[in-house]
């Protein structure tokens, strides 16, 4: 549940000391009920629970953060995208689903250089005793048609707004 800024604010004028994070996680923690968690702001060892379970979730947060940055590693190596994309033929389980993990979050883009060949082989490209590859060429593939049909509707558009310009301004016959 959401908590109130105006919760935040009388529990403020309780605690005018306490951070903003500390009272909202006070809160969360007695199920948004101002009373209840003025009340259990006193009690022993909460302010320390709470701390911890603030340092935690900044912790996970940080974690988060540092994904990313390797996410966007990831999409700027050729070589680390085609090793990631090598993995997806591995037999074992676990390193499949890691290796999905990662390349759910690196942009299609960054393999798309793989399938621009103008003679594609089906076979290697759609493999199918390699289900996550498969899986994985399929998106390249789609997020690839899907650049080709939005630039496809914006000639269409422009080549109409031509059209229409010279019929407007074309001499009459």
């Amino acid at each position: 549940a959401q908590v109130s800024q105006e919760d935040i604010e009388f529990l403020r004028g309780i605690y005018p000391n306490f951070a903003t994070t500390l009272l909202e996680a006070a809160l969360k923690k007695y199920n948004n009920d101002v009373n209840q968690t003025a009340i259990g702001l006193t009690e022993e060892n909460v302010l320390e629970t709470l701390q911890s379970e603030i340092e935690a979730d900044n912790s996970k947060k940080a974690s988060v953060e540092k994904t990313l940055s390797v996410v966007e590693v990831i999409a700027d190596s050729e070589e680390f995208s085609k090793a990631l994309y090598s993995l997806l033929e591995c037999d074992v389980a676990e390193v499949l689903v890691k290796v999905w993990s990662i390349l759910e979050k690196v942009p299609v883009e960054a393999a798309l250089s793989e399938y621009e060949a103008s003679e594609l082989v089906w076979d290697v490209l759609m493999p199918i005793e390699a289900p996550y590859k498969l899986l994985y060429s399929t998106r390249c593939i789609t997020n690839m048609l899907e650049q080709q049909r939005e630039l496809s509707l914006i000639h269409i558009c422009r080549c109409r707004r031509i059209e229409r310009c010279r019929s407007r301004w074309a001499p009459d016959n």
